[in-house]
């Protein structure tokens, strides 16, 4: 009886160190994946910051309108580049004449623009509901405290 017990125990120890081990073994062989992944991303997101260094100046802005009233503003961009954009996405930061920044909007656009050529298209209104007009409006501007600049960042296009 003591004799099974000892190859019982031997078995056991056995099977525990294989299982120890191979358990080991596969808790190490993910680290060794994971990093693979990681120098995979590191390398792709490295390639993708190369590829999306663009001109900011491909597009830039030939005139905004927002009157006081206005519920959209139209702003006007010119293609800069040799190629048609056909699509943009950009950060517009309002300021106020001092400098101030007061807002920004996120804007993209599906939108077909030839080289060399302008495109006037409608976004949503700056502070309308606080009486905002862009500073050269023409319109009667109910006070002149109220009045904003633009700053146009392009982030990417194609």
């Amino acid at each position: 009886m003591k004799r099974d017990i000892i190859f019982a125990l031997i078995f056991l120890a056995i099977g525990f160190a294989i299982g120890f081990w191979t358990g080991t073994k596969n808790a190490l062989a993910p680290l060794v994946t994971v990093e693979n992944v990681q120098d995979e991303e590191q390398s792709s997101s490295q390639s993708e910051e190369m590829s999306n260094k663009i001109d900011t100046n491909a597009l830039t802005v030939v005139s905004f309108v927002q009157d006081w009233l206005d519920y959209e503003a139209t702003i006007s961009l010119k293609n800069n580049t040799d190629k048609t954009i056909s699509y943009f996405t950009a950060t517009i930061i309002y300021k106020d004449m001092k400098g101030n920044i007061l807002d920004y909007q996120e804007i993209n656009q599906n939108i077909s623009i030839a080289p060399k050529m302008a495109k006037s298209f409608k976004i949503e209104a700056f502070g309308q509901d606080n009486d905002y007009a862009y500073y050269s409006s023409e319109k009667y501007k109910p006070n002149k405290n109220r009045v904003f600049k633009i700053e146009f960042k392009l982030n990417s296009y194609k």
